[in-house]
């Protein structure tokens, strides 16, 4: 697993690890994580837009309703909640 180099693929990312923590998949959500925290810290603005970007794309996903809210926020508990470290 490699950085992503920009804000779609820090999304795609973000996307992976929702399927992985569905497939029970903890070794990937654990690296996956670090790799998002990573680039958090070496291009904060670039994931501030893919975390937005993400979250838009969860709302127009065709989830039940109450479940955006609890994709994101799972997501922002895996990759450790980048808007308190910045």
């Amino acid at each position: 697993m490699h950085s992503p180099q920009d804000a779609s693929e820090a999304v795609g990312l973000m996307w992976d690890l929702v399927t992985a923590l569905e497939k029970g998949e903890r070794d990937y959500v654990d690296s996956g994580a670090e790799v998002v925290q990573l680039t958090f810290v070496q291009h904060p603005t670039m994931m501030r837009e893919a975390l937005a970007e993400f979250e838009r794309q969860v709302a127009l996903d065709p989830a039940p309703a109450g479940a955006v809210p609890e994709i994101v926020e799972t997501v922002r508990d895996v990759i450790g909640s980048p808007d308190e470290t910045f």
